[in-house]
């Protein structure tokens, strides 16, 4: 059954519960080692400095910032030394902000991934506290996707790659441990749901066919070196054809469900899996998740009723689902884990109590 409410793009109501760590052959569903640093309310702005986003201008980019706090020093020992850190770059939706996903962001980082949420230009929070009046969103809601801007959110996760430095000393002066973790500029994974999953695709080097008779457009950001896909775009968009990812070559996972759909795209559950069929052999997987609606992944129950107001799957199942199969990709690409590579290529996922997924790798 179709969601029909705009509800289901902004993501107002609900939090995710907690993951199935109990789940007997997952990947890493208990909290990671580290205790995770959070900092929020700070822009980056278009000069590359991190201040407080109530100063934020137009250029700025509003940011959430998770990290893992390395341990201070004990009785006089000397402190722990910095260490580099992969870091997750996490696009959301259309109607989402830098608050997106927060219990996968924090289990990340509590397993040791530097963490950037940027609150996107055309999303919907900072269209309504710049003033524009929002309620025609209400009316269409198919402007929400006229209103992405892909190459503004290009834009913006270009200038956070340039200024890691300057997130290293924002990051320096909240930790409490004496020391904080540096950002590894070669271990970069771009992640997105929704729109976010559009804006990864792009960076990751899918192509657009904006006229048949022209050269491809890319949009490929070389420093991404893998992305996860969340909800992502198919080939029922004019620009994007079978052979806009004949040229991805950087690891990809992407995630869908069998209820994904969205009131304001014309995707659907097989369209978007689309990333992963479509898509050369060589580090790719597909997470399929029956009973997943669009915005279940994070925990969210909107849309994720039947008619008599039952649940259709189990919410922690889903996030279980997703936090085991990201935390392997990220450990298997960022830090070559050979434990998280032998996962990947298991079937451990299709054999998680509570649900059902399809998985498949190339």
């Amino acid at each position: 059954m179709r969601a029909s409410s705009l509800c289901l793009v902004l993501g107002l109501l609900g939090v995710g519960a907690s993951f199935a760590a109990e789940t007997p052959g997952a990947y890493k569903l208990e909290t990671g080692p580290y205790a995770v640093g959070e900092i929020d309310r700070v822009v980056l702005t278009g000069a590359g400095e991190v201040k407080p986003d109530s100063d934020s201008g137009e250029y700025d980019t509003p940011l959430l910032i998770r990290y893992p706090k390395l341990k201070p020093a004990v009785d006089g020992a000397k402190p722990v030394e910095p260490a580099r850190f992969p870091v997750v770059i996490f696009s959301h939706g259309a109607g989402g902000s830098r608050d997106a996903f927060p219990d996968l962001s924090k289990h990340w980082a509590s397993h040791g991934y530097v963490v950037i949420h940027p609150t996107h230009g055309d999303s919907i929070k900072r269209r309504h506290d710049g003033g524009e009046d929002i309620r025609e969103l209400m009316r269409d809601p198919q402007q929400v996707v006229k209103g992405v801007n892909l190459r503004g959110r290009h834009t913006e996760v270009r200038h956070i790659l340039e200024n890691f430095k300057t997130i290293e000393r924002r990051i320096a002066e909240d930790s409490d441990a004496g020391s904080a973790p540096l950002l590894d500029p070669d271990r970069v994974v771009i992640a997105g749901h929704s729109a976010g999953a559009m804006t990864a695709q792009a960076l990751g080097g899918m192509k657009f066919y904006i006229n048949p008779r022209a050269r491809a457009r890319s949009m490929e950001e070389k420093r991404i070196k893998a992305a996860i896909i969340i909800s992502g775009q198919g080939t029922t968009r004019r620009t994007i054809t079978a052979k806009s990812w004949e040229d991805v070559h950087i690891p990809w996972l992407v995630i869908a469900g069998s209820e994904d759909y969205s009131p304001v795209s014309s995707e659907t559950p097989q369209s978007r899996r689309h990333p992963f069929e479509f898509a050369p052999p060589g580090d790719k997987y597909l997470v399929y998740i029956d009973g997943a609606t669009h915005s279940s992944y994070s925990g969210k129950r909107l849309g994720f009723t039947d008619d008599k107001g039952e649940l259709k799957a189990d919410i922690k199942y889903i996030q279980s689902i997703v936090a085991s199969s990201t935390t392997a990709f990220l450990d298997a690409y960022m830090n070559k884990n050979t434990d998280a590579r032998a996962f990947l290529t298991s079937d451990a996922l299709t054999k998680f109590p509570g649900g059902k997924v399809e998985y498949q790798y190339k």
